[in-house]
């Protein structure tokens, strides 16, 4: 595994801001919870969430690179655009085409694996995305709350999920 899987994607940064990423990447594996204060359980921090409360502020940016920097440093990433509200940033920055994804896993009608779509990055050996999706699924109100979608037992038990499959 090549320390510079950073570079070898077409990034605009400098390596100092590719190293802050891979600084920060390594700090936050450093961090664990309690899982029981029983039993005094420790895990390793599985999921970050990147969020502002205003578009513009580098989510996207912040959430891809400190996903590239952990799989360069062998972790095995998903990368989750929880975006379902507009245009696949992610996706779109990516050059990927956002035909299934987190929209369509989550509809009430939902008759699609959550595996299927998941797509690998090119050049990136251990890292993956799931992509917003079209939301051909969530046809059943314009007016979906994207919100209370993302705070569902449906979305707990899809981040539980791959969170067995994924570092």
């Amino acid at each position: 595994q090549s320390a510079s899987n950073l570079d070898a994607l077409p990034v605009k940064y400098s390596n100092s801001l590719i190293e802050a990423f891979r600084a920060f990447a390594a700090n936050l594996g450093l961090l664990s919870f309690n899982t029981s204060l029983a039993n005094k359980l420790t895990n390793n921090l599985q999921s970050v969430v990147i969020t502002s409360a205003i578009p513009g502020e580098g989510k996207s940016t912040v959430a891809l690179n400190l996903a590239r920097a952990s799989a360069s440093m062998g972790k095995q990433v998903l990368l989750v655009d929880t975006d379902l509200r507009s245009a696949d940033r992610l996706t779109t920055d990516l050059s990927f085409e956002s035909h299934l994804g987190l929209k369509d896993v989550l509809s009430k009608n939902n008759q699609v694996p959550v595996f299927n779509c998941i797509q690998q990055l090119p050049l990136e050996e251990n890292l993956f995305i799931l992509t917003s999706g079209l939301g051909n699924a969530l046809h059943e109100s314009a007016a979906q709350d994207h919100s209370r979608l993302l705070a569902s037992g449906k979305m707990h038990d899809l981040m539980a999920e791959l969170e067995a499959q994924f570092d």
